[in-house]
Order: C-alpha cells, then structure tokens, then sequence
C-alpha cells in the first residue's frame, strides 16, 4: 500500500495538522503589535497563482512532464479532500482509501500502472484541490485565533485521551515561534513526539481530536466551493 498525506495536514510536526490554543492567562499581557489586525487579502488571481505552483509541485513529484490542463471542479473543505480523492481515484479506475489525520492509501498496482496512476493522482488533485492558502503563513489575526483555539480546545482533547500536550507558552513566544519557521507549540505533536512518534497515537488523536480554528479560510469570491 502507498499513502498520501494531504500537503497541508501532513502530521502534527506542521503548525496546521495540530494548532490552537486558548485565551492568554491573566498573567499574560496582551500582544500588541502593528501586524495583529492583518487578515488575509488574497485574490482570485493570487490564488490560482498558488493553486498553479501546487501542481507544479506535484507533477514534478509524480514523473509527469507535460501534465494535463485540467478545470477545477471544487475547492474541497478540509475534512473532505481525503474522500473527494478516493472517489475521484475510482472514478478512473485506481482503488484508494482514507486513513485518520486526512491521508489517501493507495491499492498496490503492477509496476506499469504506476504512471497511470500518478496521472490519475494529478487529475484528481486538480480538480478538487484543498484551499491551497494552506501552504502560506497564516496573517497575524488568524494565527492568533489559531493558538487561542490549540490552547481552549485541542490541547484539552488530546489530555482526554491520556496523551501529554505539553505546556503551551506565552503567545508572544507562539507567534515568535510560528514567524519565525512556520512551525510551534502544538499539543498534538508535542503528544506524538512524547509516544516515540507512534504512528497510532498520531492517527487516534488526529481521529478524535480537532486541529484547526473554525474559520482560518474564508472563501473567496469567484472560486467554486
């Protein structure tokens, strides 16, 4: 079997797979920075822009010289592009499957269907891609909402299940952190980390517990949702 993890919730090691975060304690000051109010200002055009650099990527990673033009069907939600792939897989003939955390296995195929199945892979990545912002730093006001929700509502989930989230830090350090490389505090992978990198304790916790903010990816208008 092959797996695919979605490119924007790979595992919990990047900031959206396992991100939140709650309100600061009282001990901590307010963050007061000019950024704080930024939102996103994104384009259609800026999006297809991003949208063209995601193929790119995956036709180069797939062996595919002269990929296909192909039209977008739908931007997927993100709890969806995992299944919208597999039913996309079948419509061309490739059996695939969803695993917990957002992932696509792949049935195992005789060495010359390998291309075609790559090709099929593209397509469907084409026609019902996840919002490709994804792949971009979230603006001030988004991450902030981020770490406020890692903190009120992962971070508890995932100590329900009896796994260790690990002490979040200020956000002041957070959003240093997270500018900084992309990456910080994140109670599920501070949980997967402290189990060895357990692959089940990543896809138990990814399975039960939620990884985003409710509303870090605002539609834009003119893309077909």
């Amino acid at each position: 079997m092959r797996s695919l993890a979605r490119l924007a919730a790979v595992v919990a090691v990047t900031f959206l797979t396992a991100t939140t975060a709650v309100a600061c304690t009282a001990t901590e000051a307010p963050v007061e920075t000019a950024t704080a109010d930024e939102d996103w200002t994104t384009t259609t055009d800026q999006w297809m822009s991003l949208y063209r650099e995601m193929l790119k990527f995956r036709a180069e990673g797939g062996g595919l010289v002269n990929p296909p033009d192909v039209e977008i069907v739908r931007v997927v939600p993100y709890e969806e592009w995992a299944q919208a792939q597999v039913d996309c897989l079948a419509e061309q003939g490739f059996t695939a499957s969803t695993l917990p955390g957002g992932a696509v296995e792949y049935a195992d195929v005789p060495a010359e269907q390998g291309p075609a199945l790559n090709l099929a892979a593209y397509v469907c990545a084409a026609k019902y891609p996840y919002d490709v912002r994804r792949d971009q730093r979230l603006p001030e006001k988004r991450a902030i909402a981020q770490f406020e929700f890692l903190k009120s509502t992962v971070a508890p989930c995932v100590a329900e299940l009896g796994y260790e989230p690990g002490e979040p830090p200020s956000l002041q350090t957070w959003l240093s952190d997270y500018n900084a490389t992309g990456n910080a505090w994140d109670p599920i992978a501070e949980a997967w980390q402290a189990s060895g990198s357990s692959h089940e304790v990543l896809m138990e916790i990814q399975s039960e517990c939620p990884r985003e903010a409710p509303g870090l990816y605002p539609e834009i208008e003119g893309l077909n949702y």
